[in-house]
């Protein structure tokens, strides 16, 4: 297998893409179970394909994962300098990473060739933002786990949720008219949407239902 990270300095609201979780049939699951430690709100993508150099050695059929932060307005500019780094975000990445390598290094046999669509697109970092952190299954570690089901694990200070009232461990139920089933689908809205335009949320919390607004916000710095 080949692991890939490329632009993963600019870590934001705990989004991390993975691409090629389709290219061994093993991928998702790993990956997802392995992120029980790091929790970050994964985007998955299938495809193996991308402009990036993963993709050279996927057309070898070679399973691939290609770990990412997204595009950003500084991309080989002068601008991209060293304080918009996320430092504490690349070692996060690397916990995961490394656990990941570890594991593919040291595995009985080496992990099955999977083939995926070609047609994929890279995602550009979103520029409004919501501020939470998102699980899927769970709120906690130890919780019995609840199908099709994403849960609030952080809120950023100062941020659109916070606003808006939305807690740790709220259960999203919908954006606007919307149900939520995984974290990317969350991510995919927010990402849609520009700043000041209202987003509404409903919500489960201690065994109710109720409904937020929030506000989003363009991200800080932008």
């Amino acid at each position: 297998a080949m692991l890939n990270l490329d632009m993963v300095g600019r870590l934001r609201d705990n989004d991390l893409t993975v691409y090629g979780t389709g290219t061994s049939p093993g991928f998702d699951e790993q990956v997802e179970r392995l992120n029980r430690q790091t929790g970050f709100s994964l985007f998955k993508v299938a495809s193996g394909y991308g402009p990036s150099d993963h993709q050279s050695f996927y057309e070898q059929k070679i399973p691939v994962l290609f770990f990412f932060t997204g595009l950003h307005a500084d991309y080989h500019r002068p601008s991209d300098t060293p304080d918009k780094i996320n430092f504490s975000g690349m070692a996060r990445i690397t916990d995961l990473t490394s656990s990941l390598a570890q594991e593919l290094a040291t595995a009985a046999a080496p992990p099955a060739y999977a083939t995926t669509d070609r047609d994929v697109k890279i995602r550009q970092q979103a520029r409004a933002y919501l501020g939470v952190a998102l699980r899927e299954g769970a709120a906690e570690d130890g919780q019995a786990a609840i199908p099709d089901s994403v849960f609030v694990t952080a809120i950023t200070p100062d941020s659109p949720a916070e606003a808006a009232g939305v807690r740790v461990g709220d259960r999203l139920l919908r954006l606007d008219d919307v149900e939520v089933r995984q974290v990317a689908e969350v991510i995919e809205m927010v990402g849609l949407r520009e700043a000041d335009v209202p987003l509404r949320l409903k919500l489960e919390r201690a065994g109710e239902q109720l409904e937020l607004t929030a506000i989003l916000k363009n991200r800080p710095g932008e």
